[in-house]
């Protein structure tokens, strides 16, 4: 009995941990440099509110089309890893 107790609480710690959660970014204008690792690339800027400061972001948002020239406001799908991909990434994002 004990044994499965602990088997259906360790269940529902992982099912908990792969939980989705929305999230509202605006997207800038441009791009800018920034660093992956040891690769020089371009970055998407992004932040939560019309106030805070603009971070860099080197993932992909999938099936999100950047423009240069305009700000997006954009709602994103984020998905926790089980393990980290190729590029260390903890979470994917999805363009809602």
């Amino acid at each position: 009995m004990k044994r499965s107790i602990v088997l259906i609480s360790l269940l529902l710690v992982i099912v908990s941990s792969q939980a989705q959660s929305l999230k509202y970014w605006y997207i800038a204008d441009a791009k800018i440099p920034c660093d992956f690792g040891n690769i020089r690339m371009s970055c998407l800027q992004v932040r939560s509110s019309p106030d805070s400061v603009w971070r860099p972001f080197q993932y992909e948002i999938e099936g999100f089309v950047w423009e240069p020239g305009i700000e997006a406001f954009i709602e994103v799908e984020v998905t926790p890893l089980l393990k980290p991909g190729k590029d260390g990434a903890k979470e994917t994002y999805k363009y809602l």
